[in-house]
């Protein structure tokens, strides 16, 4: 069964970028294919698949901002907010457009 997703804070690509600007961790939770392909700025790569086992090296991030994200918002993201919330992770978003509203909103995406 799916992670219930309860109490994810979704933020929109501007309140993202504002958080980022002011220090936030970002994680892209997709595979790397996609990541390699167009990613935002200074993310951390951490499939959903694999983000249980890498919880234990963002333990200093567990009260700072963390925008998570994923391709279009709906499925990858909230679930590694999720993920994230229950380990007790205070300050995590999901980029509720993912990537994709990133984008449409001009705001600068990175390649490997």
């Amino acid at each position: 069964a799916p992670v219930s997703q309860v109490n994810v804070k979704e933020v929109t690509a501007l309140e993202a970028r504002a958080l980022m600007d002011a220090g936030a961790l970002v994680i892209d939770v997709r595979d790397r294919a996609a990541s390699d392909r167009l990613h935002l700025p200074g993310a951390l790569l951490i499939p959903v698949e694999v983000l249980f086992a890498h919880l234990g090296q963002l333990e200093a991030a567990k009260s700072k901002n963390v925008v998570v994200y994923c391709g279009n918002g709906s499925s990858r993201g909230p679930e590694a907010a999720t993920i994230l919330s229950n380990a007790g992770f205070t300050q995590v978003v999901n980029l509720k457009s993912g990537i994709e509203g990133w984008r449409s909103a001009g705001l600068p995406t990175a390649t490997l």
